[in-house]
């Protein structure tokens, strides 16, 4: 039994901005669990985790014939794989992270990032 089946066809049901906050609050935080720990580098295993938004987002009234990057513009979101390196690179700059890769990333004079090479 899937979610179709479940769900009543109302149009409580086909809301886009409703849907999206569920989706935001209830699933996206368990696709981001203890990321930096154990996100994935393999381009299959990237997929198969972004997978879950894009099925979501390709369900949405109004979606179904767009790309997946101009849904992701319509409704506000990033992908999976951007907001998992923005949570590194903050816990990184911030020192919530165990590393010597602090000396990798310096904050540019117009804020931007800039990665600096590293010597072995």
């Amino acid at each position: 039994m899937n979610i179709e089946q479940i769900l009543p066809d109302t149009e409580m049901f086909s809301d886009r901005v409703l849907l999206t906050k569920a989706f935001c609050t209830y699933v996206r935080p368990i696709l981001e669990y203890c990321s930096p720990v154990w996100s994935p580098h393999f381009k299959y295993l990237i997929t198969k985790i972004e997978h879950v938004q894009r099925y979501f987002t390709k369900r949405l009234k109004g979606c179904w014939n767009m790309p997946y990057e101009h849904k992701l513009i319509t409704l506000c979101l990033e992908s999976l794989k951007h907001r998992r390196l923005v949570t590194l690179v903050y816990q990184i700059l911030h020192g919530h992270y165990d590393t010597e890769l602090d000396a990798t990333f310096v904050l540019s004079t117009t804020l931007e990032l800039e990665v600096m090479p590293i010597n072995y």
